[in-house]
């Protein structure tokens, strides 16, 4: 086969179906050791999203009507809220929050917030509008902020009171989700 040439479908059908499943496996055995609470938390949201960056590498066009844009950006955006509320209620179990929970919660968040950006940001890449885009897609913003302010205040309201560094990064967290939320609510209105 030459460079030029396309890969045959069958080829592409299974090394979208492989290469997501190797994922999962290098994820999940990362977050083993770097959230050791809940590797399977991090391995399931973070692969989620990124099957929502299939999707939208498939079935995005310049073209495509509101509904189909609001359905794309609704699978990563929604795999992300459901992550970081499942991570949420395991925190919130255990009580207090103490340094490397609060470190577990942060990178989870981290890793999880970019794995929901990375296909939103393609889609408004295939788009032939931004503008036109965003504006349909403001409450999934708007949706998107709700994590960040949710865990933002967690770690302000739980992490022990020696954790100093640890509660202003909470509040810094929830000012941004709290941003992004109000954004959403501009971007409807353009």
């Amino acid at each position: 086969m030459s460079s030029n040439a396309t890969p045959l479908g069958a080829t592409v059908i299974v090394g979208e179906v492989v290469a997501p499943a190797i994922f999962l496996c290098l994820i999940y055995f990362a977050g083993r050791v770097i959230t050791p609470a809940w590797p399977h938390l991090l391995a399931a949201g973070a692969l989620g999203s990124s099957a929502g960056q299939l999707l939208i590498r498939h079935l995005a066009a310049p073209d495509n009507p509101a509904a189909l844009l609001m359905l794309l950006g609704a699978f990563p955006i929604i795999c992300y809220v459901l992550a970081t509320g499942w991570m949420l209620r395991l925190a919130l179990d255990d009580g207090e929050i103490d340094d490397d929970e609060a470190t577990a919660i942060f990178i989870t968040l981290g890793t999880l917030t970019f794995a929901a950006v990375l296909p939103i940001a393609l889609l408004l890449y295939k788009v032939e509008s931004i503008a036109r885009a965003m504006m349909h897609i403001a409450p999934l913003v708007t949706l998107g902020g709700a994590p960040l302010l949710a865990t933002g205040f967690l770690l302000w309201l739980r992490a022990r009171r020696a954790l100093v560094a640890t509660r202003t990064a909470g509040a810094a967290i929830a000012i941004l989700g709290s941003a992004i939320a109000i954004a959403g609510m501009f971007l409807a209105m353009a």
